[in-house]
């Protein structure tokens, strides 16, 4: 499953998925492997990816079925 969510953070960065990985301290193809669903990342993956990205884990990886709130 895609995740455009953090697709779209790494795009309005301006920087290229391997640079963030690098950045990281990670493989080059591990950003991209995470957009794509190949790698599900842990916590502290999500963390770091937030944290240089400047957004929140819940803004790159919303919580999956989760009811929506109603107003």
């Amino acid at each position: 499953m895609c995740n455009t969510a953090l697709k779209c953070a790494i795009i309005q960065d301006g920087r290229k998925g391997y640079q963030i990985a690098q950045l990281l301290g990670w493989h080059p193809s591990k950003v991209s492997q995470i957009i794509i669903g190949a790698h599900t990342p842990n916590s502290e993956e999500k963390r770091q990816l937030a944290d240089t990205l400047g957004k929140r884990e819940i803004e790159l990886f919303p919580v999956e079925n989760e009811e929506p709130v109603r107003g």
